[in-house]
């Protein structure tokens, strides 16, 4: 993010006062032209790279890939067909992978998360397909459920869901604000 802010500030700082200085100091028009094109075409470049690295930087996922490359949350061993997708701007983690139900329960209980019987439905982001992932709204209805939202404030919408849905034996995680 700081590379952002920095590369904004030379094109602020440097360019618009040399564009200035060219249009105040400059007698003749094929010169304030040409400086103008000039400056800007790097302020596109500019705007483009730092465009470009803001997004490789804040948006990260994978599609079938080992347990232990998702970031910031320990999945089971035993996941398999494990996709994620991490929104740092946002800081939101959502993920899911295939598991056992006794799997399942292993992994909360070792973790300290009782998890309850789905009593109503739970609608979970689910992640499609691959580059950029496509996500689409889940409703789970029959599995184990678990989140540690809230109940006192509605308002506040961080927390973690974490739900296994025992109709494809895949769990479902969606984090926001850590």
């Amino acid at each position: 993010m700081g590379v952002i802010i920095l590369a904004i500030n030379f094109a602020t700082l440097v360019l618009l006062p040399f564009v200035w200085m060219v249009l105040r100091f400059s007698k003749r028009r094929p010169v304030q032209v040409f400086c103008i094109i000039a400056c800007g075409i790097a302020w596109i470049l500019i705007s483009n790279f730092a465009f470009r690295f803001l997004l490789e930087q804040t948006i990260k996922f994978g599609i079938d890939v080992p347990y232990s490359d998702v970031p910031e949350i320990e999945l089971p061993q035993d996941a398999s067909s494990v996709s994620y997708y991490r929104i740092y701007s946002s800081t939101r983690l959502v993920a899911q992978f295939t598991i056992s139900e006794a799997g399942f329960r292993e992994w909360m209980r070792h973790h300290g998360r009782p998890v309850a019987p789905i009593a109503n439905p739970v609608v979970v982001l689910q992640l499609d397909s691959e580059s950029p992932p496509n996500r689409s709204d889940l409703e789970i209805v029959s599995g184990l459920h678990w989140d540690d939202y809230d109940k006192a404030d509605p308002s506040d919408d961080s927390g973690t869901t974490i739900v296994f849905d025992d109709q494809r034996n895949r769990a479902y995680i969606v984090i926001t604000d850590w």
